[in-house]
């Protein structure tokens, strides 16, 4: 036989739910400039820069110039625009995170709030 418990979240503790929601965003926001600069290392040690680079010099008809794609996409600046998407991600991640427990916790009295059972198996 089973035991079952039933409950229900009736409110979110907002500040909790800013805090998680900070924390999650600063591991997706370094998540995101890891994969950025290995997927860019590894894009740059295959030659494709320097292949786009030739390509667009040939349908232009100029030489591959200092104003190509490599010389664009730089890792610095690969870098600089992931660090830029992670802080924005963090900031929209944590203030979404306090509106949600905000609108929660003024909808729980209409809706009776977030009911789950949990089961202990044998």
């Amino acid at each position: 036989m089973s035991r079952r418990a039933r409950l229900r979240v009736e409110a979110i503790s907002p500040w909790s739910a800013v805090r998680t929601a900070f924390l999650l965003g600063l591991a997706i926001a370094a998540t995101i400039v890891v994969a950025l600069s290995v997927l860019y290392l590894f894009l740059s040690a295959l030659g494709l820069f320097d292949a786009i680079d030739r390509v667009l010099g040939d349908v232009t008809g100029s030489g591959a110039g200092s104003s190509g794609i490599a010389s664009t996409l730089s890792l610095p600046r690969v870098v600089m625009f992931s660090v830029l998407t992670g802080v924005f991600e963090t900031i929209v991640m944590t203030g979404v995170a306090a509106v949600f427990a905000f609108i929660y916790n003024a909808t729980v009295p209409l809706t009776g709030g977030f009911e789950l059972t949990l089961v202990e198996d044998d």
